[in-house]
């Protein structure tokens, strides 16, 4: 089972929880610059093929003491690439095996998206009454956030970055994933 997020609101939130954590200082924007530089260096942001990439990254995986492997790992732009990270589950266990929900549907309706799950893995659906005692259903974790919002221009340099990407992923996974996170 994989929930994938809009991969532009993701390394935003991700960046909000590390700065109220205070894992780390810099802004947004730098830390954009920062990792889409790493992806350069890694040879992931030249023209290549969805093989091509995905070659490159098995071999920086094989490399695993690498220090490119290790940013590769941590960088919170490299996590949104999804269709090189969904590709291999669904070619080893196969289509029906893999079950990928998106997480804005289930912020929408977390009790019908819980009971996709359910039936997914062949458990009894939840009716609602059923669920009052989950309490995590209902839980803000915003709250370990800080408020500030995604600039225009960096949401729109960020969705220019992830089309091509989540174009792959509608080649993967099929039509209904065209343009769920455009607009």
């Amino acid at each position: 089972i994989i929930m994938l997020r809009n991969p532009v609101d993701r390394p935003f939130s991700a960046w909000k929880m590390d700065i109220a954590r205070k894992i780390i200082s810099m802004s947004f924007e730098e830390l954009v610059k920062m990792e889409m530089d790493n992806l350069r260096s890694f040879g992931l942001l030249a023209n290549l093929t969805r093989q091509e990439r995905r070659e490159r990254l098995l071999q920086l995986v094989i490399e695993q003491d690498s220090y490119e492997t290790q940013q590769l790992e941590s960088g919170i732009l490299s996590r949104g690439l999804y269709a090189q990270q969904v590709e291999p589950w669904i070619e080893a266990f196969g289509v029906d095996a893999v079950q990928i929900l998106r997480y804005e549907d289930f912020l929408r309706n977390k009790v019908a998206i819980l009971n996709e799950i359910l039936s997914f893995v062949g458990a009894p659906g939840l009716l609602r009454d059923e669920l009052d005692d989950l309490s995590i259903l209902e839980q803000d974790f915003s709250q370990a956030t800080i408020e500030v919002t995604l600039s225009e221009s960096t949401r729109e340099y960020l969705a220019t970055f992830y089309k091509p990407f989540n174009d792959e992923l509608v080649e993967i996974l099929g039509a209904e994933w065209r343009g769920v996170w455009d607009g």
